[in-house]
């Protein structure tokens, strides 16, 4: 995301609904995250910035994007606070 988002053209900039969309999408999976029973969570990614977000196409959501948070680097089980 963060390559698109300050590398491309303005004519392929994103639109403010992908933007909202991407937003939303990234909400609801940190508060997945923070919600998740133990043993796996709640879990605190620790690391969240415009590089660790994934895009992939998807015409099924809003925008036409997927956002995606991978968790496998820095992040904090509720066991470990």
């Amino acid at each position: 995301m963060f390559d698109r988002a300050t590398t491309r053209p303005e004519a392929d900039a994103f639109t403010s609904t992908q933007l909202m969309s991407i937003a939303a999408q990234l909400c609801d999976a940190l508060e997945c995250m923070h919600t998740l029973s133990p043993p796996l969570g709640p879990i605190a990614h620790r690391d969240v910035k415009l590089d660790n977000v994934l895009l992939e196409s998807s015409p099924e959501t809003e925008g036409g994007l997927k956002a995606r948070i991978p968790y496998t680097g820095p992040h904090t089980t509720a066991s470990a606070w």
